[in-house]
């Protein structure tokens, strides 16, 4: 087995997806060290943390595995706590302004309690506000401290997002959204439709929305194959796969097959329809009742890719090229700003850093 094998039974036991766990670990040959190093890239290795806390998985993982997922669940708690408070101050100072945004992804996880506080890694806070109050919004988290942070400020006017925001007080950026994707998906995940089907949640003393279930399954596939182009390239982040199989176990299996309708009726349903046949053979999750060829090629394809990294490359090199495309078709202002960006010395270092990055591989 390749350490990505190894990763994924880890994860079906860490999911209890996994049929016999104690002799599917005595069969495994697990590479301690290639295993971790996946599993930080993976950013599940704070979640395999439960399985330190299991009776049966615990007493069977080599040393080196059990010290650094307990390591990587308690450090995550913490930040994640710090997190917490973030978020609930920045509620607070909005909901004063009579603004009740919705929580996205990692946020909307510590919200709801999908996770316990240790599990999920986050990289930011992402808040869905209505447009017109986006720039009030702005400006009571200017007055906070905030600020946008290097290349951030260089955002397309029509990116779903505005450039991310900082403080120094705080461990991650907060991203205020005015739509949840591309502009280019005008008919999927409408603002409008999301705070139509949002219900309010106390959290810290304020008060948030949260995106309803079939809402929420939709945009973090989205989110992963459309916006971060995980479908062109063949790749797979296994947080997002674990936080889809949470989701699922959750609210049920009708609320995927209405994401999955919803996918089709946005011109997204390869996608979706790709994303879950990965979950299913990656770590168990439920199939859905209908998989095109295309959609099972696809995700075969992507998991091969796993256990081949040099062939990422090509997958990579084309959402490359697919995303500055569309981005150029799309957006008016990218347009307009691109022949300049041939003589701004930060235009060639990005385009390095992203060549760089794929070549790395």
């Amino acid at each position: 087995m390749t350490a990505f094998a190894d990763l994924c039974l880890l994860t079906r036991i860490a999911l209890g997806t996994e049929a016999d766990p104690a002799a599917a670990i005595r069969a495994a040959r697990l590479d301690p060290d290639a295993t971790i190093l996946l599993a930080f890239q993976h950013r599940v290795a704070a979640f395999l943390g439960r399985l330190t806390h299991d009776p049966a998985a615990a007493p069977l993982l080599p040393a080196t595995l059990f010290d650094a997922f307990s390591l990587a669940e308690e450090a995550n708690g913490a930040r994640n706590a710090m997190i917490r408070e973030q978020l609930a101050e920045t509620l607070a100072r909005l909901n004063a302004a009579g603004i009740v945004p919705i929580v996205l992804k990692g946020g909307a996880r510590l919200v709801d309690g999908t996770f316990t506080l240790s599990e999920r890694f986050m990289e930011d806070l992402d808040l869905l506000i209505p447009e017109p109050q986006i720039t009030e919004a702005m400006a009571i988290l200017e007055a906070a401290g905030y600020a946008p942070f290097g290349d951030e400020s260089r955002l397309a006017e029509e990116h779903h997002h505005l450039p991310a925001l900082w403080h120094d007080e705080w461990p991650v950026g907060l991203e205020i959204h005015r739509i949840v994707t591309h502009d280019w998906y005008p008919a999927l995940l409408s603002a409008s439709g999301i705070f139509e089907h949002a219900s309010p949640v106390a959290f810290g003393g304020a008060t948030a929305r949260i995106a309803s279930p079939s809402d929420s399954l939709l945009h973090l596939v989205v989110h992963a194959q459309v916006n971060h182009k995980r479908l062109l390239s063949g790749s797979v982040l296994l947080s997002e796969v674990v936080e889809f199989a949470m989701l699922a176990r959750r609210h049920g299996m009708a609320d995927v097959i209405a994401a999955d309708a919803e996918a089709r009726a946005g011109g997204v349903g390869l996608g979706f329809a790709t994303f879950a046949h990965v979950c299913e053979r990656s770590v168990g999750t439920p199939p859905l009742p209908r998989v095109s060829r295309m959609a099972r090629g696809l995700g075969h394809r992507t998991l091969w890719q796993q256990e081949h990294p040099w062939a990422q490359r090509s997958g990579e090199a084309l959402a490359f090229v697919a995303e500055h495309a569309l981005s150029l078709r799309h957006r008016p202002s990218v347009r307009r700003r691109f022949p300049g960006r041939f003589g701004e010395r930060a235009f060639y270092q990005s385009r390095w850093r992203e060549i760089r990055r794929i070549l790395a591989r």
